[in-house]
């Protein structure tokens, strides 16, 4: 799980911003994920960038007698100019994590590691994980409808996986700007990258279910699970079920 319960000032199209509501939203999270150790996940790392005070969550942890299986980072990596953005910021902290972490350490190589944006739940993770293609290095999730798109919400690596495609990848995660107007996001730089970086491993572009997400999104305060949103979640699931080539 990847966390900014404090972001800084000044971060690109970010309205979800009051620390409070932020910390609130990992606690959530976090108590859903914690069931998961009990069946899908062996164990739960949460990470966090900015240092901030992170006593609720671990109490919540304690709470629920999973200390042994729960390692908490939490560090100051906000260190760059705001107008790099969220992929360039969640991907610095998670080559932290994958250099600093014991449990990362200790993983065997045919180990799957989970990323997810720590505010967010998805509520069918467990059959994500279920009907996981075997022999994966990476697992995520495209788009190519309405324009090429990654989902950075959740993905797996394997440690080979990571090596060879994500290893010290958030510099070139920047949006790209050119004379002064943004004309890609991050998560269309991203699937750029990918494709290039993933030629030499087993690649999975998309995920079987399609992930039912909840929470609420940083840069318009809506929820995925209310109104339109909901809505694109039911066609994205219809169609790939019924028509898998058409990544919407």
């Amino acid at each position: 799980m990847t966390a900014t319960i404090t972001p800084p000032d000044g971060a690109p199209m970010l309205r979800r911003v009051d620390p409070k509501l932020r910390l609130q939203d990992y606690e959530a999270a976090l108590k859903f994920y914690l069931k998961l150790l009990a069946s899908s996940i062996d164990r739960l790392i949460f990470a966090e960038n900015s240092h901030s005070d992170i006593s609720s969550l671990q109490t919540i942890v304690e709470e629920a007698e999973y200390r042994d299986q729960v390692e908490f980072i939490c560090f100051n990596g906000l260190d760059y100019p705001p107008s790099y953005d969220r992929a360039y910021g969640e991907f610095k902290m998670v080559e932290y994590v994958m250099n600093h972490s014991q449990t990362i350490r200790n993983l065997p190589l045919t180990a799957v590691i989970w990323k997810v944006t720590g505010r967010y739940t998805v509520k069918n993770i467990r059959q994500i994980i279920i009907h996981m293609p075997e022999n994966i290095d990476l697992y995520c999730n495209f788009r190519r409808i309405p324009k090429r798109w990654a989902e950075m919400y959740l993905i797996a690596w394997t440690p080979r996986g990571y090596q060879v495609a994500l290893q010290n990848i958030y510099p070139d995660l920047k949006p790209l700007i050119v004379n002064g107007k943004r004309v890609k996001d991050p998560e269309e730089v991203f699937i750029d990258l990918i494709e290039e970086r993933a030629k030499t491993i087993k690649l999975v572009p998309r995920f079987r279910p399609t992930p039912m997400v909840d929470g609420i999104r940083a840069w318009t305060n809506e929820n995925f699970l209310e109104g339109k949103n909901l809505l694109k979640f039911y066609i994205r699931s219809f169609a790939c079920k019924v028509f898998p080539w058409l990544w919407i």
